[in-house]
């Protein structure tokens, strides 16, 4: 299994290239006062990664004509687009085929702890975190809040309920 120093080095790549991608669209949304937090998530057991977007209660964001904040990006939208994507890509479905062969608990514990302990890791990177704050700093509302608390990396499955920013 790969080790979470070389998972959080190959998430850089691929959050490094996905804010690049999607800079006007998620400052776009930040900007807004309605702009709560944002979650992402990794479902390796469907070789994805999910990155929403979300309001503050009682506040809607006005929609971006071509991005729903919900579901803002799904990492199989880039499939075969980039190296970076394709190497992220082939550690989840390496991790599938070896699901297949370990039908264990304690192994997909294990696999869902590392995916997201890994991504919290890459988000507070020296590549990717100054690329963030340069965005969150456009809300007036963020200087008041903790970066893990606006980008918060959580288990889909509800295997683990903690948000992966405060364990890194």
């Amino acid at each position: 299994m790969v080790s979470a120093e070389e998972l959080s080095y190959v998430y850089e790549n691929v959050l490094v290239k996905l804010i690049e991608q999607r800079e006007i669209e998620l400052k776009f949304y930040i900007q807004q006062p309605a702009f709560s937090h944002m979650t992402l998530s990794v479902a390796f057991w469907h070789s994805d990664m999910y990155w929403n977007l979300y309001q503050k209660e009682r506040c809607e964001f006005t929609c971006h004509a071509k991005y729903d904040n919900q579901e803002f990006i799904i990492l199989s939208d880039y499939e075969g687009r980039h190296p970076e994507i394709s190497n992220l890509r082939d550690i989840f479905d390496g991790w599938s085929e070896s699901e297949a062969t370990e039908d264990s608990d304690e192994s997909l514990d294990l696999q869902f702890k590392l995916a997201h302990e890994a991504l919290a890791i890459a988000l507070c990177s020296e590549r990717v975190k100054p690329l963030l704050e340069v965005l969150l700093e456009t809300n007036n509302n963020y200087q008041n809040t903790r970066y893990s608390e606006v980008i918060r990396v959580e288990d889909p499955d509800g295997r683990f309920d903690v948000n992966f920013m405060h364990v890194v």
